[in-house]
């Protein structure tokens, strides 16, 4: 595995910076591993504010071609977590995948996750994330992560484009104009893309481990899932859930993360969703919990029904 990241800085800023960004996307639900994709192409109307880019289609495909049937994710699903830090809830957040237009009509997924801090926090050092990446649907790859971000008076615009043919990725802050480009390996996805493709072959118990290469901070990193044990969590809306624990790892030019650990709980079920994540980094010990599934099915999750 070729490591791309170290800058010289220090590793205990680059690591906490690190699983800021994972736990963050976790908020809005860490969809892990999946089921059967339902329902057919919704071009959805969504906040496009700061995202001009939307890259073309790839070589060999029209943007009139049939789009790939038989995802391993429902398209259209809507997760809705809370975030939750000594008993209080701090935070909400939202993780959605759908269909979007692009340049000359072509469809693309977009997965958008939106977490804000509220509560106590919120009066003390409010906290706003605006996660987007748009998906090649035929290679499954992402074409450009967009970060916006407000965390008490800092505030940060950043828009990644990758070209996988040049295995580059081109990062550009659009509040400050910095921009810089990167190299990216063949198989390497940004945080969101990933939590989905994840789904494709998910773990399904303990001892099972996956390996895979992260784009975050305009790096690329190596993460390994490892599954742990099965185990039951309690949820409001859905009762008792069967779930197998997991602890996905980060590695940094060959070492492991050790300022932090995480734990997802992934449902035992068809539905593969993460119910449960716990996350103890060195600025805190937060807790998230799944709420509420909508969208295409018609299985407990979407029904609300306990068991």
């Amino acid at each position: 595995m070729k490591t791309l990241q170290h800058d010289g800085n220090g590793w205990c800023r680059r690591d906490q910076r690190w699983w800021t960004n994972v736990v963050w996307v976790a908020l809005a639900g860490m969809l892990w591993w999946g089921a059967e994709a339902w329902g057919g192409v919704a071009v959805v109307e969504l906040p496009r504010e700061g995202m001009a880019v939307y890259p073309e289609a790839p070589a060999g495909v029209a943007a009139d071609d049939p789009l790939p049937e038989g995802y391993w994710f429902p398209i259209g699903e809507v997760a809705e977590y809370s975030v939750t830090w000594l008993g209080m809830t701090v935070g909400l957040a939202t993780a959605r995948v759908d269909w979007v237009e692009g340049e000359a009509g072509r469809k693309l997924l977009e997965i958008v996750v939106e977490a804000e801090s509220n509560g106590l926090v919120e009066m003390i050092y409010p906290v706003k994330e605006y996660l987007r990446t748009l998906v090649d649907p035929y290679t499954f790859l992402p074409l450009s992560f967009e970060k916006k971000n407000k965390e008490g008076h800092h505030e940060h615009h950043e828009l990644t484009v990758f070209d996988h043919q040049a295995k580059v990725g081109h990062w550009k802050s659009l509040l400050k104009g910095n921009e810089k480009d990167f190299e990216i390996t063949e198989d390497m996805r940004d945080l969101l893309c990933m939590m989905y493709w994840l789904r494709r072959d998910p773990l399904r118990k303990a001892g099972d481990t996956r390996h895979y290469e992260v784009m975050t901070d305009e790096k690329v990193y190596e993460m390994i899932l490892t599954g742990e044990k099965k185990e039951t969590v309690k949820l409001d809306r859905y009762g008792k859930v069967d779930c197998l624990k997991v602890e996905p790892v980060g590695k940094f030019n060959g070492l492991f993360l050790r300022k932090g650990r995480m734990w997802v709980w992934v449902t035992d079920d068809k539905r593969y969703t993460m119910a449960k994540m716990a996350a103890s980094v060195p600025v805190a010990s937060i807790k998230i919990w799944l709420e509420e599934i909508r969208g295409p099915g018609n299985d407990r999750w979407v029904k609300g029904k306990k068991q």
